[in-house]
């Protein structure tokens, strides 16, 4: 009898301690587990459905073929700054069954990001280089310019950090460079659009992306 209950007290003593261990592991693992979940990821890849809908929307209403979108990386240095680069492609085909008319930009952007007060709204300055392209009928015409700019935006991280975010902004791009259209048909007007829609002017943004 004393031998069963000094093998019952011992087995007591290990299902405590292994009760113990258990809970102090979970304690620990549970706290490191919720700093993680806690930590701002430092990484962020997202796709501007802004220019997107927008064409979407212009093409939906036009006979005319519009398209845009860009691609961006953004990766955290500290809580508070990041850095990002960015490429960004549209397009205007205004072809019909006269004439074959076409209008496209290619830029490399390079964006510091400053997230004032919680990390949520942010100031994002740039800089950039972009081309542009206009051929008609049989001439073609290539046209390089600096970009600069500045906007405002806010980035959504639903549910804990990391995971899908969304990042609607608003800013204005600058871009030097002089679209001079040697034996072209292309008019002011259209010199215009070119530094206020493909390499320049607003920018209204909808970045949709996931952070990690």
């Amino acid at each position: 009898m004393y031998i069963y209950t000094e093998e019952h007290e011992m087995i007591k003593k290990a299902v405590y301690i292994f009760i113990l261990f258990l809970f102090v592991n979970g304690f620990i693992f549970g706290k490191n587990e919720g700093n993680e979940e806690n930590a701002k990821p430092k990484n962020t890849i997202t796709i501007d459905a802004g220019p997107t809908m927008f064409s979407l929307f212009v093409w939906s209403i036009s006979e005319h073929v519009f398209f845009g979108t860009a691609v961006q990386y953004e990766r955290h240095l500290a809580e508070k700054t990041s850095l990002a680069a960015r490429l960004s492609y549209r397009v205007v085909s205004l072809s019909n069954y006269y004439s074959n008319e076409v209008m496209s930009s290619f830029s490399v952007e390079g964006h510091g990001r400053i997230y004032p007060g919680k990390g949520v709204f942010f100031l994002n300055g740039m800089l950039g280089y972009a081309n542009f392209i206009y051929s008609y009928e049989k001439t073609n015409s290539f046209f390089h310019f600096f970009q600069f700019g500045t906007k405002l935006g806010w980035k959504i991280d639903f549910g804990k950090p990391g995971g899908i975010v969304l990042e609607p902004s608003l800013g204005y791009y600058g871009a030097i460079g002089k679209p001079l259209f040697r034996n072209s048909d292309i008019d002011v007007i259209e010199a215009l659009a070119i530094k206020w829609y493909f390499v320049g002017g607003p920018r209204l943004s909808l970045g949709l992306g996931y952070s990690f």
